[in-house]
């Protein structure tokens, strides 16, 4: 059903920004890679804050909402990569 997939949607989401931030210090969640880029505290912060609204959601629909979240839970494991030591767990080399 539409509500099951819904949940699903939204059960991923979490997911990955759980295990985005799984087993990094607070040093690397407030890390920023230059200085007008957000940490990954931030990045949670920030899609915390929709979440306590469900103003887009209510707006715009939940196609739109997951899409958001979708979108900053890729910034969060990109910002992830920034601040692993090379040849750590998850790192990849940039050729």
């Amino acid at each position: 059903t539409a509500g099951e997939a819904e949940r699903q949607a939204l059960t991923a989401l979490y997911q990955a920004f759980a295990a985005g931030v799984l087993g990094l210090s607070e040093e690397q969640l407030l890390a920023t890679p230059a200085p007008d880029e957000w940490s990954m505290a931030e990045v949670l912060e920030h899609v915390a804050e929709h979440d306590r609204k469900f103003d887009e959601y209510h707006r715009l629909g939940l196609g739109h909402y997951v899409e958001h979240g979708l979108e900053h839970a890729l910034q969060l494991w990109r910002l992830r990569l920034s601040v692993l030591p090379s040849g750590s767990e998850g790192s990849r080399s940039r050729t």
